[in-house]
């Protein structure tokens, strides 16, 4: 009979115990619960955080094409005036050329220096519209 205190003290000491382990088992089902949460709101912001990356890329390439279709309607009229120019300095020089050739090639320039002007001002007027085009930070830097 000696050993009955004995084992109940083992019991209260196993049931003691049981309760620690009930009590932390919960305690970490609750932190998983937790992580899961975490990781699935995480895993959402991954989620929003791609498709904005893919927005952005889009946009990036509609500003690229259209800052290349600006440049390529500039740079023809930018030749041709670099043309005219030399080909009226060339009749200048040969002293072949009449006053209504100068004017003729003179026009010609101003028509080609009024087409890169309108070109710039298209630009600077989707930029400053915030044309969906070009892009926020884009329109920043095309307006300074």
């Amino acid at each position: 009979m000696s050993d009955t205190p004995a084992i109940e003290s083992i019991q209260e000491k196993l049931d003691k115990k049981t309760k620690e382990v009930q009590e932390l088992s919960i305690e970490l089902e609750k932190t998983n619960e937790g992580l899961i949460a975490l990781y699935t709101e995480l895993d959402d912001a991954n989620r929003k955080l791609e498709e904005s990356n893919r927005k952005l890329q889009e946009e990036e390439k509609k500003l690229l094409a259209y800052l290349f279709e600006t440049v390529n309607k500039t740079k023809n009229p930018v030749l041709n005036i670099y043309r005219n120019l030399a080909l009226l300095e060339e009749m200048a020089v040969m002293e072949d050329c009449s006053p209504e050739d100068v004017k003729a090639i003179i026009d010609v320039i101003k028509a080609n220096a009024r087409m890169i002007s309108d070109n710039i001002t298209e630009l600077n007027k989707v930029a400053l519209d915030g044309s969906d085009k070009v892009l926020g930070h884009y329109r920043d830097f095309l307006t300074e």
